[in-house]
This record gives C-alpha cells, structure tokens and sequence, in this order.
C-alpha cells in the first residue's frame, strides 16, 4: 500500500517547513508519495527552500514541488490530491512532522484492518526544545463524536478513491475544510 502525504504551503516559516518535509524523507518506510502544493508563496525564503528542496531530491520521484497562483488552502490541496497516485492520502500543515515510524505503522494498520476506508494517530505537539507536550489520546472511531468534532484531524489518512470521488476539499469551507472532508466521508467510514 502507498500512502501520498500532500502538503498545502503559503508563506511559512522556513524552519517549520524544513522540520515536516524532512519528517517524510526521513520515513524509515518507503512507501510513500510527497506532494507540496505552493500556494503562490510570495516570500523569496520559501521559494527559494522549496527550489533546494525540490533539486535536492530531483532523484526521487515520490518527491513533487507544484507551483500555483494563490488560491487558498482548498485549491492547494486539491492541486496535490490530484497528483496522489497513492492507495491512501494524509494531508500535512506546514508545522507538522510525522514520527520517523509513522507511515510503516500506517501501513501495518491498513493490512492488519484489511483496507479500511480512513486510519488516524493519536497526536501531540513539539516545543521549540524537542520536548513533546499535549498528547492526545483519540478514542476507536466515533461517528456520533465525529458529528461533534474533528477529532481526527492530523494524522489521518483517507482512502485516496473516497476523497476524489467526494471532490476533494472545498473553499467555501476554507479553515473546516480537513474536517467538512470527514463528514462528507462519513457515510463510507462507519
């Protein structure tokens, strides 16, 4: 099973870019797909990491850098969605890492669950040090809490064929729109 990780980036600070896309070739797995969507960044650091990035790795052809026009958080993601050819999709913020684990333990779900339609992580946060604070403990899938909140949220992976079929994200809900995603997915989930 591969699993495209896609990446929505406008503006951010280079550190915490550096930090997520180095958390995905660091993957001691290697079934998986990166696909950065610039959303028409206008800050000459991030396009200029991204153009290092992007040669850096210019042998690795899970690796791709997609330029756009600004068009929101929405339209970048879908201009990555569309270029995930894996079986399984997550989606990154440009502030996120992923365990250097994360996408073999994925994979060992998916088949021990026998290709479920979503996988998710319980999740914490990073402090500028490295220590780790604020774990969350997410409960089995719920679909009554799932109606009251995006408990979800990162890291989940979808069933790449789902989201396509749904239409991907959508702008009018631009800052819900991982979690509009999820109740529209909701049906093939439970």
């Amino acid at each position: 099973v591969t699993i495209s990780i896609i990446v929505p980036v406008y503006d951010p600070p280079v550190s915490f870019l550096r930090e997520c896309l180095e958390s995905m070739t660091s993957q001691q797995a290697r079934n998986w797909q990166l696909v950065v969507a610039d959303d028409g960044s206008t800050k000459a650091d991030v396009r200029d990491f991204l153009d290092d990035f992007s040669e850096m790795h210019a042998d690795d052809p899970r690796i791709e850098i997609v330029r756009m026009a600004n068009g929101g958080i929405s339209p970048a993601l879908n201009a990555a969605l569309e270029r995930a050819t894996g079986d399984y999709v997550g989606m990154l913020d440009h502030d996120d890492i992923l365990d250097a684990r994360a996408i073999e333990a994925f994979s060992v779900a998916i088949e021990q669950a026998g290709s479920p339609d979503a996988v998710y992580s319980d999740e914490d946060k990073v402090d500028p040090k490295g220590e780790h604070y604020e774990l969350y403990c997410k409960p089995d899938f719920s679909p009554e809490l799932l109606l009251t909140q995006m408990y979800l949220c990162h890291f989940t992976v979808f069933r790449t064929a789902a989201v396509k079929e749904v239409g991907g994200l959508r702008s009018e809900m631009d800052g819900a729109q991982d979690f509009d995603l999820a109740l529209r997915l909701l049906p093939s989930l439970t």
